[in-house]
């Protein structure tokens, strides 16, 4: 009778137990949900001084497997439109926080999460205007705080592992184009040991991470010129390292051979470009898809295969031909590359004539080339800057030769020896 009584009061006690837990449940994706998500709104809004805005369909807190799950989850610009700064887009119809720790949170206000899972995400990018970087010294005050957005209410966010899988991303030139400059829907992005924290404020980061890649295994990317497309059958981007390796990467006409000058207006070589592998090192990548700048410290180019065709009987304009350092110095968005190098690559060279029944054919084997100094900053840019190129091979496979240019602001240097 005795032992019966002990085992009834057992099970009001875990039946009490459970009940509780069941209201506690309720009240936290009833009551405290909502108050969570309009908290985080104001949050978001706040630190990005009104730029932002977050929307959800809904969320729901288990606490029995330490589980969070967000509904249709949107982090966008409140107004898209042309900017000098880059704008972001984020989706995902379903996001879940696995397994969250709650005595870290009760004793200190920390975030401690296992790992964090996305369905169907998609991520844009609208870059920004600014042709080159800003000089002065601007502060923080404009910057975008991710350690900000929660500080009320947590001290610190940490999470072991971030999977996003076949997710959308998309770049466009401004906050008002359909059209993207670059689309991969075959992509994934992991991210380990991810932590935001008031140090991350104080070194002006967004984040730390021991890990932050992007793989891309199919992509295209237009050229603002509308003659060209860039494809590539697997990029992958280190942030944390600074490196981006491309696979495969093809330079593409978007025209045939008679209709590219014809579309280019003028007579001019078309190029198709295939090398088996670019890689860029000690690259600022973030700048790269916010803002199309090239800031690399040296870029290598293996396998390189090299196919320019030229139609010499249309019409040429009378142009003056501006310098190497002229091109540069008028391009459209920043660029500073230390140095590039190119192994045993080869050019084939087709060029059409006037009266010609054929087309003259010259192939250069074994090409190897190392430019140097690739700069177009105006406001550090000065007359003794020069661009230096080495360049050596043979000719059908048969005749060595050996040239190196010098081109600087005021005249060009051309140096050309053969062996």
């Amino acid at each position: 009778m005795r032992v019966s009584k002990v085992i009834r009061g057992l099970g009001y006690f875990l039946l009490f137990f459970v009940v509780l837990f069941i209201i506690v449940g309720v009240l936290l994706n009833v009551y405290f949900n909502k108050k969570l998500i309009e908290n985080v709104k104001e949050r978001i809004s706040e630190s990005t001084h009104g730029e932002y805005v977050l929307s959800v369909d809904g969320l729901s807190i288990n606490i029995f497997s330490y589980t969070i799950t967000v509904n249709n989850l949107a982090i966008a610009p409140s107004r898209l439109k042309p900017s000098p700064k880059a704008q972001y887009l984020f989706k995902a119809k379903v996001l879940r926080v696995i397994d969250f720790s709650i005595i870290p949170y009760l004793k200190g206000r920390d975030l401690l999460i296992n790992r964090v899972e996305f369905e169907e995400p998609q991520v844009s990018i609208f870059q920004g205007s600014e042709r080159m970087p800003l000089k002065e010294n601007k502060g923080t005050d404009d910057n975008f705080s991710l350690y900000s957005a929660f500080s009320k209410k947590l001290n610190s966010i940490s999470i072991d592992h971030i999977d996003i899988m076949n997710s959308r991303f998309n770049i466009y030139k401004n906050g008002i184009d359909t059209l993207s400059v670059f689309s991969t829907n075959d992509n994934s992005i992991s991210i380990k040991k991810f932590s935001v924290n008031p140090e991350t404020d104080k070194q002006n980061r967004l984040f730390f991470a021991e890990k932050f890649e992007m793989v891309m295994n199919k992509f295209s990317y237009q050229l603002g010129n509308g003659l060209y497309s860039l494809c590539g059958k697997s990029l992958s981007a280190s942030y944390v390292d600074s490196t981006l390796v491309i696979d495969s990467l093809q330079l593409v006409p978007n025209f045939s051979k008679k209709e590219f000058a014809d579309e280019a207006g003028q007579q001019i070589s078309r190029a198709k470009i295939n090398s088996s592998k670019v890689s860029c090192k000690k690259m600022d990548v973030k700048s790269f898809f916010e803002y199309n700048w090239l800031v690399i410290n040296k870029i290598e180019i293996d396998g390189c295969v090299i196919d320019v065709y030229r139609d010499n009987t249309l019409p040429l304009k009378p142009i003056l031909r501006p310098s190497p350092q002229a091109m540069i110095k008028g391009l459209p968005f920043f660029v500073s590359v230390d140095s590039i190098e190119m192994k045993d690559a080869e050019v084939k060279f087709e060029v059409l004539n006037p009266g010609a029944l054929s087309t003259g054919k010259v192939t250069v084997n074994r090409m190897n080339a190392i430019i140097t100094g690739i700069k177009n900053d105006t406001l550090y840019y000065t007359k003794d800057q020069s661009i230096k190129a080495i360049v050596n091979g043979k000719v059908f496979n048969k005749f060595f030769f050996r040239c190196s240019w010098k081109f600087i602001e005021w005249y060009n240097e051309i140096y050309v020896s053969r062996s």
